[in-house]
């Protein structure tokens, strides 16, 4: 038995720890005393290892077609979730009780928002990528999510914003999902309709890395 949940690197490896593929396993040790406990996890490790037993299965043949319609069947539940969950108010959103300039300022903040913690993850991968000189550029754009953070923290306080229940928000996600599996098999996805994800105090709470 393999405990892919209880290590990294099982979970890592576990695509190459069945079905079909034939895995080498190679366990690296030391005499240094100091490392022993190190030498015997090791070695337990590749022990577990040995004792996994595949079992062939024959490839199966996919029906491209009927996985689309899988695809759109479930898209359209989804769609009747979300809609009847927003109608319930469980997808939180403004609170219409607060003064319009308040909302509309909470709305500008959180575009602001969001528009600088783009431009800050679009300056981290340039400089991943070798790009150099936006030092200051990223050190901007993370001071200014930073601050921003800060005041809709501050205003989702006062209750003018209300969290979305957590089962409207993975009904988002897996909605993102089915979308983004049926661009990938050339399904016609370019007229359903965009839900963004909403903005939420967890979100907020992870900082500008979150």
């Amino acid at each position: 038995f393999v405990p892919y949940r209880d290590s990294v690197l099982t979970m890592l490896l576990k695509q190459s720890l069945g079905g079909r593929c034939f895995t080498s396993v190679i366990i690296t040790g030391t005499e240094d005393k100091e490392m022993n406990s190190e030498t015997m996890s090791s070695i337990n490790f590749g022990s577990r290892c040995a004792k996994v037993a595949n079992k062939k299965h024959d490839h199966q043949k996919i029906d491209k077609n009927a996985m689309v319609a899988d695809l759109l069947a479930e898209l359209q539940m989804l769609g009747i979730e979300i809609k009847t969950m927003v109608d319930s108010g469980s997808a939180g959103g403004m609170n219409e009780e607060f003064p319009k300039s308040l909302q509309q300022s909470f709305t500008n903040n959180t575009k602001k928002y969001q528009d600088h913690k783009f431009a800050l993850q679009s300056c981290n991968q340039q400089i991943k990528s070798g790009k150099t000189g936006l030092e200051k550029v990223k050190k901007y754009e993370e001071s200014q999510v930073r601050n921003l953070q800060g005041i809709l923290l501050r205003s989702m306080t006062t209750g003018v914003w209300t969290d979305p229940c957590s089962s409207y928000v993975k009904r988002l996600q897996r909605r993102t999902d089915v979308v983004s599996a049926l661009r990938g098999m050339n399904g016609d996805v370019d007229c359903i309709q965009i839900i963004e994800m909403p903005l939420t105090l967890d979100h907020l709470m992870l900082g500008f890395e979150g």
